[in-house]
């Protein structure tokens, strides 16, 4: 009489497959969660960055010429993250590249973070 049921190497070797299969998986989404904090990171600190621009045009009639003259409050360090900046004059543009491309939300097209003068 034959008995029927997996031996102990079949049943070992089917929970190392399934311990890699998993190790792979949570290795994937602890990658992908990092990514996304340091992204909400970087698009809080743009938005500072934005807020200094709008106050340095309040109090001085214009928009700086660059980054280096404005002041973030905070711990923002705008070399931290080297946004770039366009001034025309009358406005501005701010982008920076996300770590995660595939974000999306407002401002936000092909991974680039964007924000524009609040005129």
């Amino acid at each position: 009489m034959k008995k029927k049921g997996f031996t102990l190497i079949e049943l070992l070797i089917v929970i190392i497959i399934i311990g890699i299969l998993a190790v792979i998986v949570v290795g994937l989404v602890a990658t992908n969660a990092r990514d996304r904090a340091a992204d909400a990171a970087a698009k809080a600190d743009l938005r500072e960055i934005q807020t200094a621009l709008e106050l340095y045009n309040v109090e001085n009639g214009e928009y700086p010429a660059d980054l280096s003259t404005i002041t973030v409050s905070g711990d923002v360090t705008i070399g931290d993250y080297s946004p770039g900046y366009t001034n025309t004059g009358d406005c501005y543009t701010l982008t920076y590249t996300l770590a995660n491309e595939n974000d999306s939300g407002p401002n936000i097209e092909n991974g680039v973070y964007t924000l524009v003068c609040k005129q």
